[in-house]
């Protein structure tokens, strides 16, 4: 098995522990495909998350990516709701930084990183080392 792949495993396997082990059924497939990539802000990724988190593969997984992603690179002031919300639900923390992955566009993915080291707020420090953290792993499994 290739490391990326390796990678991949392991993330959504962490993930899918801090998941509901609940069964995604095909009309909540349905919904989630429709709102996952249309998120703009932290509490309705929240909801979403929430709400269909164990739906999350495929295309639906590409929207949450999207949503995630583009929120940290783009509307980076939302960041300290984002905190509140994670210091009271741990799983969602993993969920933002499982969705930082390779395959998103580079402009956004230098966005996220340049956000998280330069305009981190203090009360942000240690989400923002996550991210950072994740991004690093990210990029090095694309360099190999």
């Amino acid at each position: 098995m290739n490391h990326r792949v390796a990678v991949l495993v392991l993330v959504m396997g962490a993930w899918a522990g801090t998941s509901q082990s609940q069964e995604c059924t095909d009309d909540q497939a349905r919904r989630a495909e429709s709102i996952a990539s249309t998120l703009t802000t932290w509490p309705a990724i929240y909801e979403a998350f929430q709400s269909y988190g164990h739906c999350s593969d495929g295309s639906i997984a590409e929207g949450f990516k999207v949503a995630v992603t583009e929120t940290l690179a783009d509307r980076w002031q939302g960041l300290v709701t984002l905190q509140t919300i994670v210091e009271k639900d741990a799983r969602f923390r993993t969920f933002v930084l499982d969705f930082i992955s390779d395959g998103t566009e580079s402009v956004t993915f230098q966005k996220v990183a340049s956000n998280a080291a330069h305009r981190c707020p203090p009360k942000g420090a240690e989400l923002c080392a996550g991210i950072l953290k994740r991004v690093a792993e990210v990029e090095q499994s694309i360099q190999r």
